[in-house]
């Protein structure tokens, strides 16, 4: 979240989400659905980055469950038998149909 800026974190299962920002002349709170989901001290220099040491092992965390889970998506589309497809001869439709003609000439019977 950039305020006046500066980059503040916020916990990042909230990315996509719309959030409440209030900044005071101390604190600069970040609220999702009535829950706080940061709360720094406000920096009053310009170009800082404000890092809550929680939000990175979430990041992590979920960086880490992310990538587990495209392995197992990799791993099953690897695992899945390739899919047999069946061709029928049109002709069987002919019979089916009753239609009856000659290949040679194209004459329906």
């Amino acid at each position: 979240m950039r305020v006046d800026g500066n980059d503040y974190s916020v916990d990042p299962r909230m990315i996509g989400r719309l959030v409440d920002v209030t900044a005071t002349l101390t604190r600069v709170i970040v609220v999702c659905d009535g829950t706080a989901v940061a709360d720094h001290d406000r920096c009053w220099a310009t170009g800082a980055v404000i890092t809550d040491p929680a939000h990175v092992m979430i990041a992590k965390g979920l960086r880490s469950q992310y990538s587990a889970a495209k392995r197992d998506r990799e791993r099953a589309a690897r695992a899945m038998p390739a899919q047999r497809i069946m061709f029928r001869d049109t002709s069987d439709y002919d019979v089916l149909f009753g239609v009856d003609f000659d290949p040679t000439t194209g004459e329906v019977f």
